[in-house]
């Protein structure tokens, strides 16, 4: 059976933002006609076993690269005949798919306002009271996935990884739009260092990951890229302020998903700022196994702009626009880096704003808790959010205000993975209690057992132990 293709216009879920003069901005870049996608180019998965040269020498087609982590193949088509291929190729049985390789594009722009001290939106997620607890560690890396990031801002520069830029491999992953920069501030700028803002994880790498070309728009294969790239190189936490709606399904896009999370990796996405221009579904917000982020004012309530739609996990300060408040009040804006040819720092709205804020408190919540897993980390913000709305999950702000402090703080209910003699950390000890017990000279509690059974095999023995062992030592990424 065919699989369905994603083909719709997808944007940076960014800046529903403000004009020098009252009232809203219509952004800066209107959105791509349908169909958005890469001219001459098609992405098709085979399935397993099935030879590439063989496809491409009996449909005459040539490769233009391969994501060889999620099997996926890059074709070269005659513009204007993308869709005609995908039809073709989905129906050859090696084929698992083939899809047209959509287009994401940014909608808006930022305010030209800033007031250094105005960061609100810390102390409405008892951000500084979690910070007395931890200011995030180093061994914590954000990918930023997006329009780039200034690589000399001095807010910035001091905390950034080597990144990628899948767009042009032969560039930097530099940013000329500036919204990348913002994300990025917001989850881990420097911080105590008397410039600018502080992030909310002073500690944790940033891992700049370009996935826009110079006219803004984002192929889906570019993003899928930046995915694997990064989980290769360690980023625990991946941030995506993009979306957009979805006409099918995009397989490259869940692929990549899969890929960061098989290999213990967190995917936080916005939700989305088009509850007033009709609240579709935004995609990768509302895929299985992405935390989506919606967006809050400074009185709590919904971000008029954030989607309402049951996938939304938690909700974050995102700023607020409304007649009365835009644009000399700094409580409507999220303040954050910008790039020096464009002043530094500025105040934007949006669901991408409130994404890197959680970004940043699973930084720390992972800097804890060294051993949580990506689950744990979600289910601790998650658990720990203050309610808003209606009592429980909603539509609106899904479980509430993240809360830094308490989700720090959360203890969960059954022992961690590997935390086998129960003293809230995994150590050396737990393999050694676990290896006693594999050749009976200790004995285990239920629960005790159900944390040295880290193979998940239903029996305590030596390859759980050597499994705590390798994750102790920094072998494996988890349990």
């Amino acid at each position: 059976m065919n699989l369905k293709k994603f083909c719709a216009s997808l944007i940076l879920a960014a800046a529903v933002s403000a004009s020098a003069h009252a009232g809203i901005s219509t952004g800066l870049f209107a959105p791509p006609p349908a169909p958005s996608y890469k001219p001459g180019r098609v992405l098709v998965r085979l399935q397993a076993g099935a030879d590439a040269s063989r496809l491409l020498a009996q449909t005459g087609l040539s490769r233009i690269e391969r994501i060889p982590q999620i099997q996926v193949e890059v074709l070269a088509v005659p513009a204007g005949q993308e869709r005609e291929w995908t039809s073709r190729l989905e129906a050859r049985p090696e084929v698992a798919y083939a899809i047209v390789d959509t287009l994401f594009r940014p909608l808006g722009t930022s305010n030209d306002l800033f007031f250094a001290t105005h960061q609100w939106y810390l102390s409405k997620m008892r951000v500084p009271e979690a910070w007395d607890i931890t200011t995030g560690s180093e061994e914590i890396t954000i990918a930023v996935l997006d329009s780039g990031i200034d690589l000399e801002h001095p807010d910035l520069k001091d905390k950034l990884v080597p990144g990628y830029n899948p767009v042009n491999e032969a560039e930097p992953p530099t940013d000329a739009d500036g919204h990348g920069t913002h994300v990025a501030g917001l989850a881990a700028a420097m911080s105590n260092n008397e410039i600018g803002i502080a992030g909310v994880s002073w500690g944790a790498k940033i891992m700049p990951i370009k996935v826009s070309g110079a006219d803004g728009s984002m192929a889906d294969s570019d993003i899928a890229k930046g995915m694997v790239w990064g989980a290769d190189r360690g980023a625990k936490i991946f941030n995506l302020s993009l979306g957009g709606e979805e006409a099918d399904t995009t397989t490259v896009t869940t692929d990549a998903i899969k890929y960061v999370r098989d290999r213990n990796g967190l995917i936080l996405a916005a939700a989305g700022n088009e509850a007033e221009e009709g609240n579709p579904i935004s995609y990768p917000a509302a895929y299985p196994g992405v935390m989506a982020v919606g967006a809050l004012a400074q009185n709590d309530t919904r971000s008029p702009f954030s989607q309402i739609q049951d996938y939304v996990s938690v909700a974050a300060p995102g700023g607020v626009t409304s007649d009365d408040e835009v644009p000399d009040n700094p409580l409507a804006w999220i303040y954050s880096t910008y790039p020096l040819a464009k002043g530094g720092f500025k105040g934007v709205q949006g669901t991408s704003m409130a994404t890197p804020l959680v970004s940043g408190v699973a930084a720390l919540v992972w800097s804890a808790h060294p051993n949580y897993t990506a689950d744990q980390v979600r289910e601790a913000i998650e658990k720990t959010a203050v309610d808003l709305g209606p009592e429980g999950k909603d539509k609106e702000f899904g479980f509430g205000r993240v809360d830094s402090l308490a989700a720090i703080n959360y203890r969960f209910d059954t022992a961690l993975p590997g935390d086998v003699n129960l003293d809230k950390q995994v150590d050396v000890s737990d393999a050694v209690l676990t290896l006693q017990v594999a050749v009976q000279i200790k004995e285990l509690t239920p629960e005790q057992a159900q944390a040295a059974d880290v193979v998940k095999d239903g029996s305590v023995n030596v390859n759980d132990a050597i499994k705590i062992l390798r994750v102790v030592a920094k072998l494996d990424a988890g349990f």
